[in-house]
């Protein structure tokens, strides 16, 4: 049926029968289901493909997308790997040191001393508790945590060491040693959620898709020298 025109108006005339109806969406019915643990969840799956995201950038950007590639070819955040976990064994290697130096003195002074030199209330419940704990920690754990310390500082320093190299174990050795803390960041990420943890985990997930990705940068038959 062909709608009616109106000679004086020079309008066709229109039932509103025929117009689509616009359907209203209740906002009550989209969130209705989702728990806040999916929504973590969710946040934490683009997280993982951020990564692949950031590699897949648009055509209308091809100058960002060439710049990205061209640093990636260059080693340009391989060198930022680098640096993290020369940074990183340091950092342990001065902490294990730190714990053999408190082997045969006294926690309880000790934590008492450091608390005031860092003008904490030790009035407070959970840091007196904390202080409590820390003067009742045994010589032997002492040792084995700081002994844990230096091999994973050591364990840095030759993933730092190899990829400076180009060394093909030390993408894979790099890649699976950081790939295995991934569950436990999520684990954090899930219950205690901070900027700090998020940051982590999406550094480390980047870290990984990197190796993975540029294998061009390890060749297989190690350079000379």
């Amino acid at each position: 049926m062909v709608p009616p025109y109106d000679i004086k108006k020079g309008t066709t005339t229109v039932s509103r029968s025929l117009l689509p109806r616009k359907t209203a969406l209740n906002r009550s019915h989209v969130m209705d289901g989702i728990s806040g643990k999916q929504l973590i969840t969710a946040f934490i799956s683009l997280a993982f493909s951020a990564p692949a995201l950031l590699l897949s950038t648009p055509s209308s950007t091809p100058d960002f997308e060439r710049s990205f590639f061209r640093m990636a070819k260059q080693g340009w955040f391989l060198k930022v790997i680098i640096w993290e976990l020369t940074m990183k064994g340091l950092v342990l290697f001065l902490l294990s040191a730190g714990l053999l130096s408190l082997i045969n003195k006294d926690l309880d002074h000790f934590s008492k001393q450091l608390a005031q030199d860092l003008n904490l209330d030790v009035d407070k419940y959970y840091i007196n508790l904390l202080l409590s704990q820390v003067g009742m920690v045994k010589t032997t754990l002492l040792v084995e945590v700081s002994i844990g310390m230096f091999l994973y500082g050591t364990l840095s320093w030759v993933e730092a060491y190899g990829l400076h190299k180009r060394k093909r174990w030390a993408e894979y050795l790099t890649a699976i040693a950081t790939a295995l803390f991934i569950p436990v960041e999520i684990y954090e990420v899930v219950y205690r959620l901070s900027i700090v943890r998020m940051a982590v985990l999406i550094l480390n997930v980047v870290i990984v898709y990197y190796l993975i990705k540029h294998k061009e940068l390890f060749p297989k038959k190690s350079r000379a020298g």
